[in-house]
């Protein structure tokens, strides 16, 4: 058997939320499973799941990386005329060219993806999986 962690985020009072996590034990063929799974979104728009897409160890070192050298921060923004912090943490990558972004009164800084390399190896490798598999779908 293999342990699954499970994440939820829980809305408390105001504008406070709690992320849990769940640990339960699931049958390894789940978790061990490489099939691709479709969630259809609606509107043309999917999400596409692919377990075990970066392996074990290179995804902790993602997960280390990103924690340690992304400048992460929490602007307060402007929701229906309230200021309040805005609840997760943010990062603003763009490609060059892209206009700047503007939201709830707030213009973040745009990093470029070749301050991050790490960040831009994970881009790429999302990028031609979703090459190859519109590649796949068009045969």
């Amino acid at each position: 058997m293999a342990t699954v962690t499970k994440l939820n985020l829980k809305a408390e009072t105001g504008d406070c939320h709690r992320l849990e996590a769940e640990q339960s034990e699931a049958p390894a063929e789940i978790s061990d499973s490489r099939t691709k799974r479709v969630v259809e979104l609606g509107n043309g728009c999917e999400v596409i799941y692919m377990p075990r897409f970066l392996n074990y160890d290179q995804s902790w070192d993602y997960l280390e990386y990103l924690n340690r050298n992304i400048p992460w921060n929490r602007p307060t923004i402007r929701v229906f005329g309230r200021s309040c912090v805005q609840p997760r943490d943010s990062c603003y990558v763009a490609s060059e060219g892209l206009p700047q972004l503007v939201y709830s009164g707030y213009q973040p800084h745009a990093y470029s993806w070749d301050e991050f390399p790490p960040l831009k190896d994970i881009l790429d490798a999302v990028s031609l999986l979703i090459f190859n598999l519109s590649s796949c779908s068009s045969q």
